[in-house]
């Protein structure tokens, strides 16, 4: 009875092909190591499955990240461009007043090199911006660089995909003066695919753990 039970788990045929015991005769230490192997077997597919996944996400995730850079990265340099043949930043056309809170649509910020800002097409609830604008460090780290792309919080429930590109106005007295061209849009939609793809991972990720038990269970029954 006792080998009975204990082959109905193990698989009989996996311990009578080692030559382990025969019936009536299965040896408790047997029965850990064949067991083990079974554990072992488990947490070895476990690993890779879950390896697999976290790979999946991480890549999926990361060219989410960067689409939603899309299409900042040519606003940003077009109207830094304008900017750098003559074209006035106070004069230069930033199209349609967006509202960065609610809208999912790029939005342009420029500021001086004392970081006021000078033009914008951004609103906040129909309100002109007064002060919005990121950190210190990212002015200083683009300031010798062609362009930087983060993602910008301005408060801890606004999240958005920015790029930002330093750009130099000749003025009347051929002074070079520094400017900084920011564009930016929501983070919101890519988010909510971040938490779908997050989802479908963790469903696919459980999915090949109970595969795997099955498939354990199986090749047992099959050599029994």
């Amino acid at each position: 009875m006792l080998y009975s039970s204990q082959c109905e788990i193990l698989g009989c045929g996996l311990v009578a092909e080692l030559g382990l015991a025969s019936e009536g005769q299965l040896e408790p230490h047997w029965y850990i190591i064949v067991s083990m192997k079974n554990k072992l077997l488990f947490l070895l597919l476990a690993s890779f499955s879950t390896v697999f996944s976290v790979l999946i996400f991480a890549s999926f995730q990361y060219i989410l990240r960067q689409s939603a850079n899309d299409p900042q990265i040519q606003i940003a340099n077009d109207v830094a461009q304008s900017i750098s043949i003559g074209k006035d930043p106070r004069a230069i056309d930033l199209g349609t007043k967006t509202d960065m809170v609610v809208s999912q649509s790029p939005f342009v910020i420029i500021y001086d090199s004392k970081r006021n800002i000078i033009s914008s097409s951004a609103n906040v609830f129909g309100n002109k911006l007064s002060n919005t604008k990121p950190p210190q460090g990212v002015f200083d780290f683009v300031k010798n660089r062609f362009e930087y792309r983060f993602t910008w919080e301005p408060t801890t429930s606004w999240r958005y995909a920015a790029v930002i590109v330093p750009s130099y106005y000749k003025g009347e007295g051929g002074e070079q003066n520094l400017y900084f061209v920011l564009v930016a849009r929501s983070l919101a939609e890519t988010e909510k695919r971040t938490f779908d793809l997050m989802k479908l991972v963790a469903f696919a990720w459980l999915a090949s753990l109970i595969s795997s038990a099955i498939l354990i269970k199986l090749i047992n029954k099959k050599k029994s």
